[in-house]
Parts: structure tokens; sequence; C-alpha cells
């Protein structure tokens, strides 16, 4: 099984192959697929659908070891995209490791009896939103709680915190630690896009702090991961 979760980790705030268009900054984002802009609106009237892949590992860095999360996907919408400015609302984070069964990411993390436990994700933020920048090459990625269908990203007072838990597992099976971890409201996940290969958005160092759980859990950790972006066909999106 998989558990719903951004940057938050939970990033974006990843979202399928974003792709960048090798240049400068662009002083006016716009997502792209095959050179044209992609409409928000579908024909039918709903909003474009938006998927997103794990480049490599997903990796949380702590002071106890690394959480290595191998698989990563999320989904979510394309809310605008003016041509000069753009805004998507993603609503599905999941990540796992080498057990897909129960969906749990290997960690560098002793647990004190021969072994390393395992982590499970589970994200707390209901949804993300993610902005463009003008001028800079990077989105900048919010935790929001759910609004009705339509009404995503649209007020900066329906922001909330961007949080996820850690269920850790020793290797026997046993229960370990449940740990929580947040960023403020005030502090949205950067994830830049690579001008130099032009195909992904990069999460780098993003922090977060413990907001629960016991003397096992780590007290911060620093979230990188990188995703690429694309339609539900597969087709790669560009930014630029």
């Amino acid at each position: 099984m998989h558990n719903r979760i951004v940057a938050a980790c939970v990033a974006v705030a990843a979202f399928a192959a974003l792709a960048v268009i090798p240049s400068l900054a662009s002083a006016s984002p716009v997502v792209t697929e095959s050179g044209a802009r992609v409409k928000a609106t579908t024909p039918d009237g709903v909003n474009t659908i938006i998927r997103g892949s794990t480049v490599g590992v997903q990796v949380l860095s702590t002071g106890l070891g690394n959480v290595n999360c191998e698989k990563s996907t999320i989904e979510g919408e394309l809310v605008k995209n003016t041509g000069t400015d753009f805004t998507a609302t993603l609503t599905t984070f999941d990540y796992s490791g080498d057990d897909p069964e129960e969906a749990k990411c290997t960690t560098s993390i002793s647990d004190f009896a021969g072994g390393k436990v395992t982590a499970k994700v589970e994200v707390e933020t209901p949804a993300f939103c993610l902005h463009s920048v003008s001028g800079v090459d990077h989105v900048l990625i919010y935790g929001e709680v759910k609004t009705p269908v339509g009404k995503h990203c649209e007020n900066t007072s329906d922001r909330t915190t961007i949080g996820f838990n850690l269920i850790f597992t020793t290797h026997t099976g046993g229960s370990f630690a449940t740990c929580t971890y947040q960023r403020p409201v005030t502090e949205p996940l950067t994830a830049s896009y690579t001008t130099t290969t032009g195909d992904t958005l990069v999460m780098t160092n993003q922090k977060f702090t413990k907001s629960a759980g016991g003397v096992l859990c780590p007290n911060t950790g620093e979230y990188t991961g990188t995703y690429t972006i694309t339609t539900t066909n597969g087709t790669i999106l560009n930014i630029g």
C-alpha cells in the first residue's frame, strides 16, 4: 500500500517530468508541452492532471542516520497557466521503498537490536500548492487545507503547515517509534528546476523539525529529492 504524501516533504510539491528549457531565469514562467502552453482547463471543463515520479532516491538525512525512499509518486492539477505564471495543486504523495506490500523506506538508523529500522511515511498535509516565481528558476510549495474544487491555491488563509509522520519498525517487525515532523506555514518548500539538464524539479536540504515523538526520534531532518513531471500520457512538461 502506498501512503499519501508534499514535500513536503514534503516537496511539492513536487508532480510527472517537469523539464526546464535551458535558459536564464524566466521572467514569465509557463508550463508547456511540445512547445505549446498547456491549458489549465481541459475541453471537458476539468483541470489538467499532472503526475510526477522520483529520480533516484528521496532522502531524509538526520543526526541518527538517513531515511531512503526508493520510489515516490505525486499527482495533482494544473490550476493556472497564464503564460506569465502558473499554479498547481498537489493532492497525492506516495513514498515507498524495497517492500512494496508494506510501502516502507529503508534507513541507516539502528534499531538497537542488531538491525536497521524501516520507515513508513504518512503525509499529514491535506494538499500542496505549487507557485511559480518570476525571475528565478524555482517554485514555492505551500501546505494547504482542502478547499472546494476549483478553489485551490487562491487564498493565503488556506495555507497550513507541511508535515508528515515517520512510523519506524525494527528489523524483526516490532514497533520502534512514531515521529512527526513539520515546517511552519511561513516556510514553503523550495524546488528548483535545473537549467543545465532541463529535465528535473529538485528539492535540496529542506529542513523539518520534530513536533511530536519520543527520544528515539531525530530532532530534525533535511529532505532532498528530485522529480520529473508529466501529463497523464507520460509527455514531459517544460517550464520556461
